[in-house]
């Protein structure tokens, strides 16, 4: 009899004994390994064990050579009920209904939880909804900071990873607005049936001693309104725990974290990351916490007070376990910098680094510190405490953007060594090599990815599979988006396979048919025996793998008989919407500039329909302003009489999903009323698929609308505390002397306060004093990057920040420096070292990263800062070209308004098509003068997709040859527009420099 077998007989034996379900979940805990319960490989927690590793390394089928085939693709799309911003699990073996299955499960944001075969497409095993007698929160009712608050569109219910015991137990929490009160529970549920376990669900309350925002009474309670439980649940030896963060910031709120005995979901522990001051909250973009040897549990938190006695803002916590005491803590030395700008230290997760006891965790500077576990350093000026910090994202491909790290870390220990991959905002990816016998990383990276990340959050949301250290099986793979920032918007999304020994790109899902629709920020891709989940927040969890033959098509409307009103172009007829292709360039959409335009598809005979996608402008790569603003969906049996399911108005997005009563049809139409979300007149349609119905909630029981505002008899209503009106915490002491780990002592000059009178006078008013000369006669200049090494002090003495943590050699980019630091080294020369006085009117950045703003980041630090300055090296931009306002009389024009000059001439005849994809380099300036973007300075080329590429970009590449250099006068129309959507990007005419290196 099998192993497995016997385990099954003695738990049953045992439960009709009567021995107790907290003994038997012991057994279970003991006798079975938390990922590998059965034969089959599982994901029963986020980053696929409590290391947070994001490493799978027990995958067999596929390798780098089983990818990059031509086998490897889209097999079938699982249909949920809502968004997906929980990671999807995966427990192999389940007996459902009778029979063992690999199940995949799933939750969404309308607090719903599918069981689906995992292997195979098909109906639900089965499903279960948690909303009750309410309903979830919408994104409307929480996040008042952002004023319009659109991190989530519509709803928000369960939204933390769940985890999954080994005695088949899932937790989770939703989140129901119920008679005019949220509530929170955390529920327990059998994974065979969905079926509560004994005492689930439990109401979610807490308190803790404070005087904190928000606080009663000397303490602060656990407000189920504010309080954002987006971290992934953890589960161990026993306990469950469950963290909390905020709606954009919005105020007051805590970090919370809870722990939960597992068997009876009685609480164990509370820990509040600021109970005296505000904010800290625990979200790590989703990322789950890590735990040591010991079962100690490692957090991260974001913006907030910090002090290190009950103040833990953007800080590494290390917790006990059960009790959550506080038993260490990293915090960077520069978190009043990370406060004042924004720039959380929270944003990733922590990751255990296998056969050592460091962890590595990232946050929105793009820097990755490397940290000791067992004697974290608690904050000490230059951060010299910890083994290492590491300027992971390179800030001089665009440096007036962010370059934010998000997530977690995956590490791999190849055949070649221990490593760990990253992939930041406005970057490529990027693989860092452990050296053991230094405990640090080589710098710079050993590897890096061609393809560079849209400009905007969150970057690359990356998992990693292989067997075990095997070379040519390692695949790093990671969803990213198309295009735009998912920061407060729902974007297109892309999945990627890269070699994760060389970062050579294996795959890309831009074939027919493998579009994972619209981007699941946070939740990355899940990769279990031969397969790969992707959620999306088009209420699709797509499944690849390698095909056997030929698919059968889901889409209901797959290479349908089509119609439409007549096309702007030849090669824009209605049958381009029906190909399953949504990045071919120009010729691959549906475009008509008719009056009330129409398009039509013939399914061939009448089926019944239950959902439509929509695939706009944007999923082509276009600008979001085309997507289609106001239409119809209707439905025929016979092609003439035409019945609408659906009306949608002030869309904004590039894919969107319509679930409509079931209905039985022949004929599908979509018809425009609004084309764009401007003045255009023409509607373009990449796509639009048809689906069957998909298993929905049964609502009859539930509250229609908003429930009756008074409760019922005995209901428990949580309600929101009401603000304080004292002052937060300080986020710095009046400190003046600070001394490091090495006995380094770091002591203001005497005239922090006020410069002395032989200071130097700026034409803007700053004084600079000069304390070494340099050598040379270079300058920097806006569009340089520099390193610098640096202390700033506030005007009492008190440390602000230093460059110590970079061993002294910090990365800035002038476009993005604090504006007193860019003036002063401008007029510097290498190895010159100045004190500067800056005025709180020139201590902030002159733009801001985020196309949404909170309020509380519209103004300046109040405060008046005193740096010691010393120039290292100058990173010199690309040489601005003297000709941007317009192009010379030399210079070739397109009839597109396009204009472009010959710098180098290329060799051989072929110029690259829509269809192609080549390596270039290539620098963008503004008509001011402002460099937008450069690969030049990092040295490193780029992937460029023509088919969904600018406009400009995609004519002017096809004007090139291998080896030639050219400098190109973009029009708005065919750039980013006079009035981008998307804030950040560049407005109006634009120049750029493009040198072609080779045609895929």
């Amino acid at each position: 009899m099998a192993r497995e077998q016997v385990r099954e007989k003695r738990l049953q034996r045992c439960s009709s004994r009567g021995i107790p379900r907290a003994i038997l979940w012991l057994l279970f805990l003991m006798s079975v390994p938390f990922a590998q319960a059965r034969d089959h490989f599982q994901v029963l927690t986020r980053g696929y064990s409590n290391q947070r590793t994001s490493a799978n390394l027990s995958e067999r089928v596929l390798t780098a050579d089983s990818v990059r085939s031509s086998r490897f693709g889209k097999l079938f799309m699982l249909p949920v009920d809502d968004e997906i911003y929980a990671g999807v699990l995966y427990a192999a073996d389940v007996l459902v209904a009778g029979s063992k299955r690999n199940v995949l499960y799933v939750a969404t944001v309308n607090n719903s939880v599918y069981a689906f075969d995992a292997d195979k497409l098909g109906a639900p095993l089965w499903y279960r909804n948690f909303n009750g007698a309410g309903r979830p929160t919408r994104n409307a009712e929480v996040g008042q900071a952002c004023r319009i608050y659109h991190d989530f569109r519509g709803n928000i219910g369960i939204v933390g990873t769940p985890v999954i015991g080994p005695d088949q137990t899932m937790y989770f929490v939703t989140r129901t607005v119920e008679y005019g009160t949220t509530v929170q529970r955390l529920h327990a549920i059998d994974i065979t049936s969905g079926n509560d376990r004994p005492s689930s669900p439990q109401v979610i309350e807490a308190s803790v001693p404070g005087k904190g925002d928000g606080s009663i009474n000397s303490a602060v309670a656990f407000d189920p309104i504010t309080a954002n439980q987006r971290a992934a649940l953890a589960l161990s030896r026993g306990v469950v725990y469950v963290a909390w963060a905020s709606f954009c910031d919005t105020r007051p709120y805590h970090g919370w974290m809870m722990a939960y005995d597992a068997s009876t979901l009685a609480q164990m522990g509370v820990f509040n990351s600021s109970p005296n001051g505000s904010m800290s909250g625990i979200w790590m973009s989703g990322a789950g916490p890590a735990f040591d040897a010991a079962g100690n549990l490692y957090v991260t938190s974001g913006n907030g007070t910090s002090g290190g006695a009950t103040e833990f803002g953007e800080s590494i916590v290390k917790l006990q376990p059960k009790s959550l005491r506080v038993l260490d803590y990293f915090t960077p030395s520069n978190f009043n910098t990370l406060n004042d700008f924004d720039l959380d230290f929270g944003t990733q997760g922590p990751t255990m680094l296998p056969g050592t006891t460091l962890m590595v965790v990232g946050g929105k500077e793009g820097k990755m510190y490397v940290v000791e576990t067992t004697k974290m350093g608690k904050r000490i000026p230059g951060d010299i405490q910890i083994p290492q910090e590491v300027q992971a994202v390179d800030l001089t491909i665009r440096p007036t953007l962010s370059h934010h790290l998000h997530n977690a870390i995956p590490v791999w220990k190849s055949s070649q060594g221990l490593n760990v991959y990253v992939w930041g905002e406005s970057d490529f990816l990027r693989s860092y090599r452990y050296d053991p016998k230094t405990r640090k990383f080589a710098v710079p990276a050993i590897a890096t990815g061609a393809i560079l990340a849209p400009s905007g959050m969150p970057g690359g949301m990356m998992t990693l599979s292989a067997n075990r250290s095997h070379s040519g099986t390692g695949i790093l793979w990671a969803t990213l988006p198309r295009l735009g920032d998912a920061n407060h918007a729902t974007v297109p999304g892309d999945l990627f396979a890269f070699d994760a020994e060389n970062l050579n790109l294996l795959w890309s899902s831009a074939g027919t048919s493998d579009d994972p629709l619209n981007f699941a920020k946070g939740s990355p891709p899940v990769v279990a025996n031969g397969k790969v989940y992707v959620p999306s927040q088009s209420n699709f969890v797509s499944v690849y793998g390698l095909r056997n033959g030929a698919q059968n098509p889901q889409n209901l409307a797959f290479k349908a008989q089509a119609t439409g009103s007549a096309p702007c172009d030849l090669s824009q007829t209605a049958e381009k919407a029906f190909n399953g292709s949504a990045q071919g360039g120009p010729s691959d959409k549906w475009c008509s500039s008719t009056p009330s335009p129409f398009l039509q598809a013939d399914l061939g005979k009448s089926v019944t329909v239950g959902r439509i996608v929509v695939e706009h402008a944007g999923a082509g790569g276009e600008d979001f302003s085309l997507n289609t603003r106001d239409f119809n969906i209707q439905v025929s049996a016979d092609g003439s009489n035409f019945t609408t399911v659906t009306t949608v108005t002030g869309n904004d997005q590039s894919i969107t999903t319509h679930d409509v009563t079931p209905v039985a049809a022949r004929y599908v139409r979509l018809s425009v009323i609004t084309p764009t979300q401007n003045a255009t007149s023409a509607a373009n349609i990449y796509e639009m698929q048809v689906y069957a119905p998909i298993a929905r909630f049964n609502s009859a029981d539930a509250l229609a609308g908003d429930p009756d505002p008074v409760p019922p008899a005995g209901a428990v209503v949580l309600s929101s505390p009401g603000a304080s009106d004292a002052d937060p915490q300080s986020q710095n002491g009046s400190k003046t002397v600070e001394v490091t780990s090495t006995g380094r002592v770091i002591t203001p000059p005497p005239d922090v306060a006020a410069p002395p009178p032989d200071a130097q006078i700026t034409q803007s008013g700053m004084r600079m004093k000069v304390l070494k000369t340099g050598s040379g006669s270079e300058h920097a200049v806006a569009n340089d990057c520099v390193t610098v090494s640096f202390i700033a002090w506030k005007t009492d003495g008190a440390l602000f920040s230093t460059s110590t943590s970079m061993n002294d050699s910090d990365l800035v980019c002038l476009n993005d420096a604090i504006v007193g630091v860019s003036e002063a080294v401008k007029e510097m020369v290498v190895g010159e070292k100045r004190r500067l006085w800056i005025p709180e009117d020139m201590t902030f950045r002159e733009g801001h990263h985020h196309s949404q703003r909170r309020p509380e980041d519209e103004e300046p630090p109040h405060k008046d800062l005193t740096f010691d300055l010393e120039l290292l090296s100058i990173l010199k931009a690309p040489q601005t070209p003297v000709d941007l306002k317009q192009p010379p009389a030399t210079a070739t024009r397109t009839p597109s308004s396009l204009a472009y000059q010959v710098l180098k001439s290329g060799t051989g005849n072929r110029r690259p098509s829509v269809s192609d994809k080549v390596t270039a380099h290539f620098s963008c300036w503004r008509s001011d003068g402002r460099l937008f973007e450069s690969t030049l300075t990092g040295k490193h080329p780029a992937l460029v997709t023509l088919a969904t590429s600018l406009p400009g970009i995609r004519e002017a590449l096809s004007q090139m040859t291998v080896g030639e250099k050219a400098r190109f006068w973009i029009p708005a129309a065919l750039a980013y527009g006079e009035e981008p959507v998307e804030g950040f990007y560049p407005a109006g005419d634009l120049v750029y420099e493009i040198e072609l290196l080779s045609v895929e």
